[in-house]
């Protein structure tokens, strides 16, 4: 009766092992699975704020081409300016 004692504790004991393995697996599986929420949610936000910066950062360099244009586009017709006194000039030396 001795053995058959010690046997069915032993038993018992480590199916108490097995369930608390089990419990502390579950949780793992728990806490794993908010983790992976929370890096989820993490990765929705930066791809989102990335993404905006993309966005501003092209309009910016847009911006700044068109001002650039613009000035060139200044220039030209400055340059133009400059240069119809001085035919002008001289085709009134030439007279």
């Amino acid at each position: 009766m001795f053995l058959a004692e010690l046997a069915y504790n032993t038993v018992d004991q480590e199916i108490t092992e097995l369930e608390l393995k089990q419990q502390r697996r579950n949780q793992s599986l728990i806490d794993s699975a908010k983790e992976l929420e929370v890096d989820k949610m993490d990765l929705h936000q930066y791809i989102a704020k990335d993404k905006a910066l993309r966005v501003q950062k092209e309009d910016d360099e847009k911006k700044h081409q068109n001002e650039r244009l613009a000035k060139k586009i200044r220039l030209k017709s400055m340059t133009r300016e400059l240069r119809r006194p001085r035919a002008r000039s001289r085709s009134t030396r030439t007279l």
